[in-house]
């Protein structure tokens, strides 16, 4: 029985394969649970591994130029710029916000 089990999985997986569709497409087309088929395709072809979670870009550092030293006294009044790589400029003062700066960073990136 585990065998015919085997065989029948063994040729859902293949039909999923020259489908050309992804494995959830297939999933919800066939009727056939997305987890069964990930458990029988890593199964069938361990070689092609176990499908991985989509992770987000790490942040890329870029080089830092110092243009002038601020005293304590004048530092009030000082603002920090953040340039974009697409030119886009960001002027902040002391005291922003952290959490709106970096939302509004990740905006102009997309412009």
């Amino acid at each position: 029985m585990a065998e015919d089990l085997a065989s029948k999985m063994k040729t859902i997986v293949e039909t999923w394969k020259s489908s050309g569709e992804t494995l959830r497409a297939f999933a919800n087309r066939t009727g056939v649970s997305y987890s069964k088929l990930i458990y029988w395709k890593v199964k069938i072809f361990p070689a092609e591994g176990k499908p991985r979670a989509k992770r987000k870009p790490l942040p890329t550092l870029v080089p830092v130029h110092i243009t002038s030293m601020v005293n304590k006294t004048e530092s009030v009044a000082a603002s920090l710029e953040v340039i974009i790589s697409n030119g886009l400029r960001l002027r902040v003062h002391p005291g922003f916000d952290a959490g709106e700066t970096s939302r509004l960073i990740e905006i102009l990136r997309s412009c």
